[in-house]
């Protein structure tokens, strides 16, 4: 860390205590309009000197593959009326997922909907709310169909 200025290396302790890479950089002096978007893997410094204290601490490449593995396989446990169920927990398992991509600079900061092309759905509705917006749907569709006197539809 002897090539990193004051700040970087307060960035660095402050990631290595648990912040993420803008808490550290406001808490290292940086603007908040810099800090916003501070990014860590984009400043090779900083990125060698975390990169060496986790080896230092054991953290390497198989660990990290060992702690992705769990997070990416979280489960919840919850209770329903028919007894304690064991789900998967999908927001743990969304921020280890984003985590990965962004260790390995696969994810930037475009948010991960944009770079994998989901498409967002609505909310999930109750089936019988559905069944009559279905119904509703097919009346006004007999509604506008009529037929021309051949046995012929027409709109």
């Amino acid at each position: 860390m002897d090539d990193l200025t004051i700040r970087q290396r307060k960035v660095v302790d402050g990631i290595l205590e648990g912040k993420s890479g803008p808490a550290a950089a406001r808490a290292a002096g940086y603007s908040e309009a810099y800090a916003r978007k501070y990014r860590p893997s984009e400043h090779k410094g900083v990125k060698n000197a975390l990169t060496k204290e986790m080896r230092r601490q054991g953290i390497n490449e198989k660990r990290f593959a060992q702690v992705m593995d769990a997070g990416l396989n979280a489960k919840r446990t919850i209770c329903t009326p028919g007894g304690i169920v064991e789900t998967p927990d999908h927001s743990v398992r969304h921020k280890f997922l984003e985590t990965g991509l962004r260790a390995f600079n696969y994810l930037k900061d475009a948010p991960i909907v944009q770079d994998i092309g989901l498409i967002l759905l609505p909310a999930p509705i109750p089936v019988d709310q559905w069944n009559a917006e279905i119904e509703k749907s097919e009346a006004v569709q007999t509604e506008t169909v009529k037929e021309d006197g051949t046995g012929k539809e027409i709109l």
